[in-house]
């Protein structure tokens, strides 16, 4: 494309290219600290618990201290992929004006042709998959055809997952524990 004819629309391109670039890069970076700081929250309550001595409140309150963590993780995750989409969007809009406008194929609408033929595949392997799984429950079908996933999602999905792990935890220790003590003196 012309530089000079469209500058202003070039200048925000990149600046598009360059926020989402930002945004792609954080989901990663976030999620890395939320990731490190439960496995290190997880480690410190594994050896508490090896140790064998009687459950106090901490025991507690780090699985709580986890759900918060996890809970937090999972909102980064999910804001950091909702900004990551909308400079994709501002990115695809501006392509198709710079496109339109000068008459050429930009980098987007260039791979409209293979996106309708890559949506028919994906189409006839969800039939194939539908067909195989003919006699399971509704909810294998849903499960394995329903789903839609992308790399900016695992985070999403790794927050929750350990917000689970965390709660079934403290289930563990209330179900299981003999005896509660708070602060190792009044038994509950």
């Amino acid at each position: 494309m012309n530089n000079k004819k469209y500058p202003e629309q070039i200048q925000l391109y990149n600046i598009c290219i360059e926020n989402r670039r930002f945004e792609a890069e954080q989901i990663t970076t976030r999620n890395n600290f939320f990731l490190v700081f439960q496995g290190i929250l997880f480690s410190v309550f594994t050896t508490m618990f090896s140790d064998g001595k009687s459950v106090t409140l901490i025991y507690y309150i780090i699985p709580i201290i986890g759900i918060i963590m996890s809970f937090l993780q999972t909102r980064g995750a999910i804001g950091a992929k909702y900004w990551h989409e909308v400079w994709e969007m501002k990115l695809f809009d501006i392509e198709k004006k710079l496109a339109i406008a000068s008459g050429q194929r930009g980098v987007f609408s260039s791979i409209d042709k293979y996106n309708d033929t890559l949506k028919l595949a994906k189409e006839r392997e969800k039939k194939e998959l539908e067909e195989f799984i003919k006699e399971k429950p509704e909810l294998i079908k849903k499960m394995l055809c329903g789903f839609k996933g992308s790399v900016s999602s695992i985070p999403i999905y790794i927050g929750m997952l350990c917000g689970l792990s965390w709660l079934l935890m403290i289930i563990i220790l209330l179900l299981f524990s003999k005896t509660v003590y708070i602060y190792r003196i009044i038994p509950i």
